[in-house]
């Protein structure tokens, strides 16, 4: 009733309040560091996997969990499913009243992400092709 904007969990912090701002530095480094940096460094090991995959056995090593289980010709498709997975857990932070624009939005990420994986068929195991 008071045009107030406050998270369920704590209602005594009120977005745009004085709490709310002393919080946000730290909230700039975490982003930074947990979904860029880790974007950022999954990125270069997918995009230098072609030149260092056969040359470098730590490289090799380090990579392995981004590229086992793809055809080697779909070695960035994990590329498509950590943008998949970002894009469905920003969906309530996006639209956090509206449940029809969630469903809405988780409805094309997944619909984008089925027609990628049916395009593609990137795993290596036929099955797990089928069950996905």
């Amino acid at each position: 009733p008071n045009e107030k904007h406050t998270i369920r969990s704590m209602p005594y912090v009120v977005c745009g309040g004085d709490e709310y701002m002393q919080a946000m530095p730290l909230l700039a480094l975490g982003i930074l560091v947990y979904i860029v940096g880790a974007w950022s460094a999954i990125i270069f090991g997918i995009v230098s996997a072609p030149k260092l995959y056969a040359s470098s056995d730590s490289f090799r090593a380090s990579i392995r969990f981004l590229v086992y289980k793809f055809r080697a010709c779909r070695w960035w498709f994990n590329l498509i499913l950590l943008t998949r997975s970002i894009a469905l857990s920003l969906v309530t932070v996006i639209f956090p009243n509206s449940s029809f624009e969630q469903w809405l939005m988780t409805t094309c990420i997944m619909l984008f992400a089925w027609i990628m994986h049916a395009q593609y068929n990137p795993y290596s195991e036929r099955y797990a092709n089928i069950v996905e």
